[in-house]
């Protein structure tokens, strides 16, 4: 069996049809129902007196919606497109995938994960203040539980359950990452996806409204798409996905319209035929892999 520790797109290429399941934690950054029903909002991050915050607070704390894609629940904490930059960072940087490593959580997944690595990955430095925000959006997605079932039938899981820092010098800014029960669930029994050599194109995008872009973008490489097999969305049913209320919709269109070159990087073209037409047409990019589920998992 062929084991890999790294993601290695030419390996990727060939042999994602016979990956087994360690395999394929390995090459997976994420699932497709994490990116297309994001758990992390898309602006750069929740201010304090923003409506949806004052909406979350209001809730007691939870925030639902329901997708063309599927149903999510948010509880405890909301993040933005900076925590959903690092935790893709982190998922594409990982080594040393243990599976039940940890009597405590027999059905999770464990990684170590270096701060640093992270740091490159995005190009934001390896300076003290950048590995302390690091750090502390790591520990603040630990805070955040999700729902993905309308009814709640033990889907209430975190992304991620542990965060445990290493003690040897040799291992400075390392940590093990206990991976929640839900999330590993779903990323060995249904499609990923990594797009590693994308991410600091992604994280590059700077400006007022770049959470917008970087969820746009992110939620349309989720999709397979070509110029002979296009993808369109309109705004109204992207929006309610990535979870942009009404009150910031203005925003996000005037972001559209200032990043036209960014989004068509991706693929992505601005299609304006008024008000309720206005479409996203995606015609597929490079470097995005899908990792199907091993053919074991599959019930016939």
């Amino acid at each position: 069996m062929l084991i890999i520790e790294k993601f290695d797109k030419e390996i990727a290429l060939h042999l994602f049809s016979n990956y087994k399941e360690k395999e394929k934690l390995v090459a997976s950054m994420s699932t497709l129902s994490h990116i297309r029903i994001p758990a992390f909002l898309a602006t750069s991050r929740i201010a304090e007196d923003s409506a949806i915050q004052k909406e979350f607070r209001g809730a007691g704390s939870v925030l639902r919606r329901e997708t063309s894609w599927g149903f999510i629940e948010i509880r405890d904490t909301l993040l933005g497109q900076d925590d959903a930059l690092i935790f893709l960072a982190l998922m594409a940087t990982k080594k040393n995938v243990n599976i039940g490593k940890y009597p405590s959580h027999p059905d999770h997944i464990s990684i170590d994960i270096s701060l640093n690595k992270i740091a490159r990955i995005l190009n934001i430095g390896v300076d003290g203040r950048s590995l302390k925000r690091i750090l502390n959006s790591i520990k603040k997605i630990k805070n955040m539980t999700i729902i993905r079932e309308k009814v709640n039938s033990g889907k209430t899981y975190k992304i991620i359950e542990r965060v445990l820092e290493h003690t040897s010098t040799n291992n400075k800014n390392s940590y093990t990452i206990v991976l929640g029960a839900g999330f590993y669930e779903e990323l060995k029994n249904t499609l990923t996806i990594n797009f590693e050599a994308r991410l600091k194109e992604i994280n590059d995008i700077k400006g007022s409204g770049r959470g917008y872009i970087q969820s746009i973008i992110i939620h349309f490489l989720s999709h397979e798409a070509s110029i002979d097999n296009q993808q369109n969305i309109s705004l109204p049913v992207l929006f309610l996905a990535l979870g942009i209320n009404k009150e910031d919709k203005g925003k996000a269109i005037l972001a559209i319209n200032r990043n036209i070159d960014q989004l068509q990087k991706f693929g992505i073209y601005f299609i304006d035929k008024g008000l309720e037409k206005r479409t996203l047409v995606y015609t597929g990019t490079h470097e995005v892999f899908f990792i199907p589920v091993p053919k074991s998992k599959i019930k016939t």
